[in-house]
């Protein structure tokens, strides 16, 4: 469950960090007393790969990372490590809420894909004649080979959309049947938008937030955003389709705009004319506002695309430091519970040997030279194992306390250290809830274990803290 609450942690950081460059961009405008369609649209893409790095989560994490002069990898605190059973079952509830949002959101986009195939079932190919020969002329102008036309009587709105991937991708415009009776005006104003649509990449960058707001489905911001670059797309497209054409003016063109009515049949994995009514009212608004379309410079969506960094970055780390300090002293707390002379019995005789019994040993994490503070020491043991946890380095001084709780309060069990140089153990017998703190005598490599020797199984929680 440790993963759980770092995976949980991880999509909160990068959700708050989206979130705040989105408000950002709201205010922006207001503050620069206009709308610039191509810096509103390249900021909204920034927003959403926002969603995707987790930079303030992986600066605190790798900010507890340490390497001893022996090679060894050492993590502290106990943000990345520490487990209780209260948070266990915190993680556990947040864990299955998150996939269950996950999966009716990801069953509701998969059908309204298959709704969108359905559809599409009755696509034709446009026969030869004049807006075929159109349809090619403006294949040639905007440089797009693989792109075809097609007709479909299901459609009260033309749409695009694509199939497959790399060199085979394939784009279709599919228009409604009745298209072939559109006058020439309205045909064109249909394919230009269109082919600004494939130009611009929108399917590719629509699938991308649709895949951030699956990931992030608690986070109503991430909704919005997608809708806000949904409608920025479309703003775009519009100007860029008015832009010095020769065939019909921005007027004509916001007439065709409230011609058309939403069929229903568009969503992220297509593209289409129109598409809500108060979404088609602002575009509408944006042609008569926008009175010249003017191409923003890289270099200045570049500079502000940093300056959206810094200005999500600054109050995010400062919350996820605080949430992981918070976490950490949770943890903290809840231990000083469990080992607390109510919760556990002090174990005082201690036994030490070398370890000779033959007990069978079953060491977790074989390999993994992973230094913690705190370990959980969670598990089912089976009778005559022996239970081997995480290890590290130790120096003459130091201490490890162990707290453990048997689920069987009336068996008796082992909990004890081995260092794992000189194959020597020190332990004390138990049962119930008990804890114990062992001495190191001498520098070495040591493990905690936990040992059945009761006769039947047992379940066993707790935690061990190494002291240095």
């Amino acid at each position: 469950m440790i993963w759980i609450r770092l995976l949980l942690t991880g999509l909160c950081s990068v959700g708050l960090t989206g979130s705040i460059a989105y408000l950002c961009t709201l205010l922006a405008p207001k503050i620069m007393g206009k709308e610039e369609p191509y810096l509103l649209l390249a900021w909204q893409k920034f927003c959403l790969v926002l969603y995707w790095l987790p930079l303030p989560f992986a600066a605190l994490c790798l900010s507890r990372i340490r390497f001893s002069s022996d090679g060894y990898l050492w993590v502290l605190g106990e943000f990345t490590t520490g487990m209780t059973p209260a948070i266990y079952v915190g993680c556990q509830i947040g864990g299955i809420v998150w996939i269950a949002g996950f999966a009716v959101i990801m069953v509701y986009t998969l059908w309204k894909e298959l709704c969108v195939r359905l559809a599409l079932r009755g696509n034709v190919p446009a026969g030869d004649g004049p807006y075929l020969q159109i349809f090619e002329s403006y294949k040639e102008k905007y440089e797009v080979e693989n792109v075809t036309l097609l007709w479909n009587d299901m459609l009260s709105s033309p749409v695009t959309y694509v199939r497959g991937r790399g060199r085979r991708r394939a784009y279709f415009i599919v228009l409604p049947m009745e298209g072939e009776r559109y006058p020439e005006k309205q045909f064109r104003m249909i394919v230009a938008h269109e082919m600004n649509h494939i130009v611009n990449h929108s399917l590719g960058w629509r699938k991308f937030g649709l895949m951030t707001v699956l990931l992030h489905w608690f986070n109503p911001l991430a909704h919005l955003q997608l809708d806000q670059l949904v409608c920025w797309d479309e703003i775009l497209c519009d100007l860029q389709a008015c832009d010095n054409s020769p065939w019909y003016s921005r007027r004509e063109y916001s007439e065709c705009l409230a011609e058309f009515s939403d069929g229903g049949v568009a969503n992220t994995f297509t593209t289409s004319l129109v598409g809500t009514k108060s979404q088609t009212l602002r575009r509408i608004m944006m042609m008569s506002k926008v009175k010249q379309l003017t191409k923003t410079s890289k270099w200045v969506i570049a500079a502000s695309c940093l300056a959206l960094t810094a200005a999500a970055l600054a109050p995010v780390s400062v919350v996820v430091a605080k949430g992981a300090q918070l976490q950490e002293e949770a943890v903290a707390a809840e231990e000083v519970a469990l080992c607390s002379a109510d919760a556990f019995a002090v174990a005082d005789e201690e036994t030490m040997s070398y370890d000779d019994t033959g007990v069978e040993e079953i060491e977790l994490n074989i390999g993994a030279q992973l230094h913690t503070d705190t370990v959980d020491l969670g598990s089912t043991i089976a009778d005559g194992k022996r239970i081997l946890y995480h290890y590290r380095s130790m120096k003459s001084g130091n201490s490890i306390g162990v707290s453990v709780n048997c689920s069987d309060s009336s068996v008796t069990y082992r909990i004890g250290i081995k260092n794992r140089d000189k194959n020597y153990i020190k332990y004390v017998d138990v049962s119930g809830a008990a804890s114990h703190t062992f001495s190191i005598d001498e520098d070495g490599v040591y493990s905690v274990f936990v040992e059945n020797n009761s006769g039947k199984e047992i379940s066993v929680s707790g935690s061990a803290n190494y002291f240095d």
